[in-house]
């Protein structure tokens, strides 16, 4: 699975980790989700450390309009993340979402990098990738 990954998604983190604390949330079940963190070498890797780990079953729905057609889909809002953390520690104030879907910032727009999706990994391999 290694070759799943995005490119250089491990020195991003090693150089992030520097100055951020790291959370993984995640739209998989808590299982596929420890499965996928494992196989990319997220969970163990000597430059970095997560220091939370969120699955679904953290994220709820929230009705929205699309194209002029109500949808309700899943959202990450970051006030449950900086309640259930230190709040002195985390917020607003020092938190980037980085997300490959613009409805994954309903609640919290100003906090979000939205990048492009990694959907052919194989294809794509060894080309660099673009973010907005």
């Amino acid at each position: 699975m290694p070759s799943l990954r995005r490119p250089l998604t491990l020195e991003f983190l090693a150089l992030a980790y520097r100055r951020y604390d790291l959370c993984i949330w995640s739209q998989s079940s808590a299982r596929s989700l420890e499965l996928k963190l494992g196989a990319l070498g997220l969970l163990s890797h000597p430059r970095f450390a997560l220091t939370v780990v969120m699955d679904r079953s953290t994220m709820f729905s929230v009705q929205g309009s699309v194209a002029g057609r109500t949808r309700r889909h899943q959202v990450k809002a970051l006030e449950l993340l900086w309640r259930a953390l230190p709040q002195a520690r985390w917020g607003p104030h020092n938190t980037v979402h980085v997300d490959d879907l613009a409805r994954n910032f309903a609640m919290n727009p100003a906090a979000g990098l939205q990048i492009e999706p990694f959907k052919r990994a194989l294809s794509s391999r060894g080309r660099s990738v673009c973010v907005r």
